[in-house]
């Protein structure tokens, strides 16, 4: 099994796609992807819910986390599926952040 923590987030989006569907498959359309970003945002909130104790069942942090890295790792399969470097926008978006001022 390979160690994805030494690959960045488009070699592992790569090799996902590719695990998943097979390297001679075509994959689904681009809208999966988009839509499976939306679904695990609803996951991710159903969690914190639950950890923040506005649900039935109680949850924890560790659920709610997992939940949030489905959220970034399904990004990142979106933005590999649209060809979109994700890293280098982060990147550039941080930076206008950071430089923009920040208001009291």
């Amino acid at each position: 099994m390979t160690n994805y923590a030494d690959h960045d987030h488009r070699q592992f989006a790569s090799a996902f796609l590719a695990a998943a569907y097979g390297p001679d498959t075509e994959y689904p359309p681009t809208w999966v992807y988009v839509l499976n970003v939306v679904g695990e945002a609803g996951e991710f909130a159903e969690a914190y819910r639950r950890y923040s104790g506005y649900a039935r069942r109680k949850g924890n942090i560790s659920e709610t986390a997992e939940e949030l890295a489905d959220v970034v790792i399904a990004a990142y399969v979106a933005a590999q599926s649209l060809n979109i470097n994700l890293d280098d926008h982060i990147a550039a978006k941080r930076h206008r952040i950071m430089n923009r001022g920040f208001t009291e």
